[in-house]
């Protein structure tokens, strides 16, 4: 398996937009207009004012998307954001060695001094990357999440920090 990081081609729009509109309620926080994703779809793999974008490429295939994002965050802090298409590339490694990419990125030459991911306390595998590479689970934030009922979803939180990273980085293959 080859899995590398890489800016979107303007040609993947669609594929990002549906995975944006498919997307389970708790992926992303409030509507998407088409016209900011493709703003953000051309200025992919540059770190802008707002967040790093890139593709999940593996085995020559768009099989995902992951951000860095540091727009309302403080200085040095940045969210991490994660979706892999299609449930059959799920479970195979490729959201974890994006995540882990994009950690080395972060840390090492955009001057993060943290990390932070929330997801669904009922997503096990999104949790499992989180903790495989050395994050902290840190909290639960309640009805965090929005829902199809309104009711809300609880969001756990997971961070590392610079001193974190450089004592993990190093198991990482």
């Amino acid at each position: 398996m080859t899995t590398r990081l890489r800016p979107f081609d303007p040609s993947e729009f669609d594929a990002l937009w549906n995975a944006v509109v498919w997307a389970d309620p708790t992926a992303a926080v409030g509507p998407m207009d088409p016209e900011l994703l493709r703003s953000r779809v051309r200025t992919s793999g540059v770190m802008t004012e707002r967040e790093l974008l890139l593709a999940i490429e593996a085995d020559g295939r768009l099989v995902g998307s992951v951000q860095g994002y540091r727009d309302g965050l403080p200085d040095g802090v940045f969210g991490l954001g994660l979706e892999v298409f299609d449930e059959a590339d799920r479970g195979k490694g490729y959201g974890t060695a994006a995540v882990k990419a994009l950690a080395r990125r972060l840390f090492d030459d955009e001057g993060a001094r943290r990390l932070e991911a929330g997801t669904a306390v009922d997503n096990g595998s999104m949790r499992a990357v989180l903790r495989h590479l050395g994050f902290r689970e840190e909290g639960v934030l309640r009805k965090w999440f929005p829902s199809d009922d309104g009711d809300g979803v609880d969001c756990v939180m997971y961070g590392m920090t610079k001193d974190d990273y450089e004592d993990v980085k190093t198991t990482w293959t």
